[in-house]
C-alpha cells in the first residue's frame, strides 16, 4: 500500500505543530517509510530545519513566491507520480488506520475520485462531514448526528485530509492557482464530478485538523473576505451549467446586495465580487474547458445535490 501513496502536505511557520502531523503519518505506516512531500511557503522560522534534523526522509520543496496553497500543491502533483495523493494541512493529523481505510475504499471503488471522512476541531467536536454549497457559499454538514454516520456522496470536502487519486487530479489540472485561498477544495471537487468520478464521504475515515492555524497569521481578515466573494462567484460561473446560472442570477445579485448592506468589510465584498468582470474572459476560458467532455449521467446526479443543497439553503433562511 505505502508504495502507492504519497503524502502532500503544505506549510508556513509551523515549526509549532508540524510534527503533530509528521507524526501521524508515521504511526499509520510504522513497518515502511511513507513518501511525505512538504510544500514550505518560505518559512521564517525554523520549520525547515526541523524537518530536515528530524524528518531527513521527509522530501521539501522550497517556495520563494507566496502564490498560496493551490499553487503550492500543483508543484507536488505534477513532480510525483504515485496511485493516490494524500493532502494535508499542517495542522492536521490522521488516525492511525486512515490511510490503509481509505485505500482500500478507493481499490474496491475506482469511480470515486476523492475521498474524505470525519474531521474534528481542536476542542473535540465535528468540525466537518462532508459539504454542501449553494449560492449563499459553502456549508460543513454537522448537524442532526446524521451527516456523520452515513456513507454518502457528497458536493467537496475540505482538503484538510483528503485522498484523490492522481489520474484525476492531473487529468483535470490540478488546483485552480488563481484562487490562492478559500474555495480551492470545493473548486476541485467539482471538478473531479464533471469529468465522471464521484465524491464520497465515508464515515471510518477520522482526522483532526485545528483550522486557520497557518491563514490567520498569513492573511488578514479583509483579504480573506475579498477572497472569499471572488472565488465563491468565480466557481459558480466556472462551473455551473447554463440553465442553472440564468435561474440563479436574480438569488446571486440579491446575495450580493444583503451581504453588501448587512455585512462587514462592505468594499471588499464589493471588490471580489466585481474582480470576476475583470477577469470575466479568462474565466470563461476555464469554463469552456471545464464543461467540454463531461460525463452526463454523473453530471445529472451532481446537478441534484447542487440543486438539494438550495432548497436546504433557502428552508433553512426561511426557517422551515
Amino acid at each position: 500500500m505505502i508504495e502507492l501513496i504519497r503524502y502532500i502536505i503544505t506549510t508556513k511557520n509551523n515549526e509549532n505543530i508540524i510534527e503533530g502531523c509528521l507524526d501521524s503519518i508515521i504511526k499509520q505506516n510504522e513497518n515502511q517509510t511513507p513518501k511525505i512531500t512538504i510544500v514550505d511557503d518560505n518559512s521564517s522560522d525554523n520549520t525547515v530545519l526541523l524537518i530536515k534534523k528530524k524528518y531527513p526522509f521527509v522530501e521539501i520543496i522550497n517556495c520563494t513566491e507566496n502564490k498560496g496553497p493551490s499553487a503550492n500543491r500543483n508543484k507536488a502533483i505534477f513532480l510525483h507520480n504515485e496511485k493516490y495523493f494524500i493532502f494535508m494541512d499542517s495542522d492536521a493529523t490522521l488516525s492511525p488506520e486512515w490511510s490503509l481505510t481509505a485505500f482500500k475504499f478507493l481499490e474496491s471503488n475506482p469511480k470515486v475520485g476523492i475521498l474524505g471522512g470525519k474531521i474534528l476541531g481542536a476542542d473535540g467536536n465535528l468540525q466537518s462531514a462532508g459539504g454542501e454549497f449553494h449560492c449563499g457559499g459553502t456549508g460543513w454538514l454537522v448537524d442532526d448526528n446524521y451527516y456523520e454516520k452515513k456513507d454518502r456522496y457528497c458536493f467537496w470536502l475540505p482538503s484538510s485530509t483528503f485522498i484523490v487519486r492522481s489520474n484525476v487530479i492531473k487529468k483535470i489540472g490540478g488546483f485552480d492557482e488563481d484562487y490562492v485561498y478559500l474555495y480551492e477544495d470545493l473548486d476541485i471537487c467539482w471538478r473531479v464530478w464533471l469529468n465522471g468520478f464521484f465524491v464520497y464521504f465515508n464515515s471510518e475515515l477520522l482526522s483532526s485538523h485545528i483550522m486557520s492555524k497557518t491563514t490567520n497569521t498569513e492573511y488578514s481578515l479583509a483579504y480573506k473576505t475579498y477572497l472569499s466573494k471572488r472565488n465563491k462567484i468565480t466557481t459558480i460561473v466556472k462551473n455551473s451549467d447554463l440553465v442553472f446560472l440564468i435561474i440563479t442570477f436574480p438569488v446571486i445579485l440579491f446575495i450580493i446586495f444583503g451581504e453588501i448592506l448587512l455585512l462587514k468589510n462592505k468594499y471588499q465584498i464589493l471588490r471580489g465580487n466585481l474582480s470576476f468582470f475583470m477577469n470575466f474572459f479568462k474565466i470563461l476560458k476555464k469554463r469552456s474547458k471545464n464543461l467540454k467532455n463531461i460525463d452526463k449521467e454523473v453530471f445529472i446526479n451532481q446537478k441534484k445535490m447542487y440543486y438539494n443543497n438550495h432548497i436546504r439553503f433557502i428552508r433553512m433562511c426561511l426557517k422551515i
